[in-house]
């Protein structure tokens, strides 16, 4: 893996994945029977990045003058099953509103519908929600006795988030929801609160609910904050894709307020990293010039590199010394680095279990015994 990471594509590919994510952001692209080949193996490796679904929804129009750029049969796998995850997300997210408890849709759920045109083709993995603390009980209790359980997750220093708590799923497991008390973990949680999150939230609609869902400076402060956390690995395509599509959405954009969120949760070296991989992309930002400020040679270097993996589609699994690396030159700020790695530490000696209060946890099951 650490090997891939450190091959550059060659000129081909970078034209390539730049033709693929103008394509992405809505640009026009034309390709010759070449360029389509290649092309198409980027559109194949973008899919397994974003999803099938969102990578045939967002490159539609331009398979409309290339040709199908994904295998069509993925494509339509891929858009049923987004089509019945999205129903089976707005029915869990029904029941808690039905209890009225008072949440606030956050990350990929809020931004389908804030941003994208087809908010099921956005739909993958867990429907995260900021709950109303007071209202934490409720929901945990509503979600048990509908059959959910919190999952494990297995880690060497076990659950050491204080802003969320495992993942609880659906007796099937295809829905899996995720409660916060805090809109991020910390460092996030000491610039960004939950009662500010509410206070500025704002309505959208979705499967017939009346919901709400952050601001967008606070939506894009979350999205920088986990791009960080995901220490801008393969996770974190998705989250730059959002970025890129919000900036763009035409809304009026408070450049101050995420200044000002950067700032008190340490995050100005990464957001300038975030910056400069968005305008590699293809996206226009409109940050202001003290966002975007000369950053070190050494995180230039990271960024150039994160930014060829992210273009060509080509973006490897991170292992221990990548992370690191990444977290030391692309994370918040070196004493914040420095107090996580510490609550790992801690996490080795006394790991948290993340279990919601009131909860059942989903026993694995039994292997059966093997005949002598």
């Amino acid at each position: 893996m650490r090997g891939v990471s450190k091959v550059g594509p060659g000129d081909a590919e970078r034209r390539t994945g730049a033709a693929g994510w103008s394509a992405l952001l809505g640009g026009r692209i034309e390709a010759s029977g070449a360029d389509r080949r290649l092309l198409a193996a980027w559109a194949e490796r973008i899919a397994d990045l974003l999803s099938p679904a969102l990578a045939e929804h967002l490159l539609g129009p331009a398979q409309e003058r290339t040709g199908p750029l994904i295998d069509p049969e993925r494509a339509a796998k891929g858009r049923l099953y987004a089509t019945f995850l999205y129903q089976r997300q707005i029915d869990a997210v029904r029941l808690l509103q039905g209890r009225g408890i008072r949440f606030v849709c956050l990350k990929g759920f809020a931004l389908a519908h804030q941003i994208y045109a087809l908010p099921q083709a956005r739909i993958v993995g867990d429907v995260d929600l900021l709950v109303d603390p007071a209202d934490l009980d409720r929901a945990t209790g509503a979600l048990a006795a509908a059959g959910f359980t919190a999952m494990p997750i297995p880690s060497r220093f076990g659950f050491i988030s204080e802003a969320s708590f495992l993942p609880i799923v659906s007796p099937d497991r295809q829905v899996a929801i995720d409660l916060h008390v805090a809109p991020d973990a910390w460092p996030a949680a000491r610039a960004l609160t939950a009662a500010a999150v509410f206070a500025w939230a704002v309505p959208f609609r979705a499967g017939g609910l009346d919901l709400l869902g952050p601001a967008p400076e606070h939506a894009f402060f979350l999205l920088l904050t986990n791009i960080a956390k995901d220490r801008f690995g393969p996770e974190g395509v998705r989250k730059a894709l959002d970025a890129a599509l919000l900036l763009r959405a035409g809304v009026a954009f408070d450049w101050e307020l995420v200044g000002a969120l950067v700032a008190s949760g340490g995050y100005a070296r990464a957001l300038a990293a975030f910056l400069r991989l968005l305008q590699r992309l293809g996206a226009e930002t409109g940050a202001p010039h003290a966002h975007r400020a000369p950053i070190r040679a050494r995180v230039e270097r990271e960024v150039e590199r994160v930014a060829d993996l992210y273009v060509t589609a080509q973006v490897p699994r991170l292992d221990f010394y990548d992370k690191l690396r990444r977290e030391l030159l692309l994370g918040p700020d070196p004493l914040s680095v420095a107090q996580i790695n510490l609550r790992r530490l801690i996490g080795l000696v006394h790991p948290g279990t993340g279990l919601p209060p009131g909860m059942p946890e989903r026993r694995q099951p039994r292997r059966p015994l093997e005949n002598p």
